[in-house]
């Protein structure tokens, strides 16, 4: 249930003010589509082009919005990841962007594009680092749609890297339950957060403490400039058998940025003595059933060939236990490790899969995320082989 009087807050006070600045709301007659994304992430952005004098256009394709947005004058886009834009200042990374990346990006229909945000969903570092490649700089905006959509944004003058900003003023966040590196639950507060569950007065008093905080469910940290960072999900939260509280994410996604071959990096470690975690390799899809095939990427192929290895499928990796890329691996995780804020955040044990995560193998979601419980059982003797006396 949300009260009229958040929408008075949006429409007219410095809530809506804000997204303004951060957005750089166009004046009057240039055109900003959005692309429908049925949640409240969608009305925010409609709602200062509004205020602006130009409604947005609601986009009913692909196809006509790459047509749109090349031929017409500069847009701002919004959407679930991942869309993108951003400013290389010197001069040869200018060069560079000007013979090529220029080009790229109005093959990919953002030649016109001024700015992108990304919100709804979480988005990886290694996407956000694929279209800063491109000289496209995501800004990120979280919230609930129990927020009435963005409580948190960054913007050209509020960015940092793999953080989503800043709280909106008029609306307030803390976290509580902080463990010993600042991981706690992130909460909400302010006139725009929901009255509550229609009918359902014990879930709503589930997600509300008696100070009318509004619990998300969801880890964050929050740095000494307020920049708010989600590392994960409470029910992901890895409790050891130690007691310490461990976010995965951050981890699995140390772990591909140091090793490139890696596809998917799933954390183990929820009431054992240490942390595993399970891997897969960077494998071409097959275009008739989409589902993982045993070739490697060319990106992975690079990467056996540098250290060593002439593999190009990942049975050959598998099955001849190979040493090269096997001994790379290790010395990937063991950077990881290095960076580590405590041993019970070392990664101990590992093993490659041989196929990588699909939907229709189950181990993802229609949305692509990973479906930790699903992997578990389906790959059950491989971690209950780490924690064996024998192994």
């Amino acid at each position: 249930m949300l009260q009229h009087a958040l929408r008075a807050v949006q429409d007219a006070g410095e809530w809506s003010a804000a997204l303004r600045e951060l957005t750089h709301t166009p004046e009057p007659g240039t055109r900003s589509p959005t692309i429908p994304l049925h949640h409240q992430w969608e009305y925010l952005p409609a709602l200062t082009l509004m205020e602006a004098g130009n409604p947005p256009d609601s986009t009913p394709c692909c196809e006509r919005h790459c047509r749109e947005v090349q031929q017409g004058p500069p847009w701002r886009l919004q959407g679930s990841p991942h869309r993108p834009s951003g400013e290389l200042k010197t001069f040869l990374p200018a060069v560079a962007d000007f013979l090529v990346l220029s080009k790229i990006r109005k093959m990919l229909g953002f030649s016109h594009c001024q700015k992108h945000f990304s919100g709804a969903a979480p988005i990886s570092a290694e996407t956000l680092e694929f279209f800063l490649g491109l000289n496209i700089t995501l800004y990120e905006a979280y919230g609930m749609s129990e927020t009435s959509g963005p409580h948190v944004m960054s913007g050209p003058h509020n960015h940092r890297f793999q953080c989503c900003g800043k709280a909106v003023p008029g609306c307030q966040m803390k976290l509580e339950n902080k463990d010993l590196d600042g991981n706690g639950e992130i909460c909400f507060w302010g006139r725009t957060v929901f009255m509550g569950y229609l009918n359902m007065e014990d879930k709503t008093r589930d997600v509300f403490d008696k100070d009318g905080w509004l619990h998300s469910g969801d880890i964050g940290k929050i740095d000494s400039e307020g920049f708010l960072q989600v590392t994960g999900r409470i029910k992901e939260l890895i409790i050891t058998a130690g007691g310490e509280n461990i976010p995965p994410i951050l981890i699995e996604d140390a772990v591909k940025r140091h090793l490139p071959i890696v596809s998917n990096a799933v954390l183990i470690g929820d009431r054992r003595k240490f942390l595993s975690m399970l891997l897969t390799l960077k494998s071409t899809v097959d275009q008739d059933t989409l589902e993982p095939s045993d070739r490697l990427t060319s990106e992975a192929i690079q990467f056996c060939q540098q250290v060593g290895s002439k593999a190009t499928t990942v049975s050959e990796i598998v099955a001849q236990n190979d040493r090269a890329v096997y001994t790379a691996i290790q010395e990937g995780i063991d950077k990881v490790n290095n960076e580590a804020v405590s041993n019970a955040q070392r990664v101990q044990k590992w093993t490659i899969l041989s196929k990588d995560f699909s939907i229709a193998g189950g181990e993802m979601g229609p949305t692509m995320k990973i479906k930790r419980h699903a992997i578990l059982d389906k790959y059950n003797k491989d971690v209950e082989a780490f924690y064996s006396p024998e192994h």
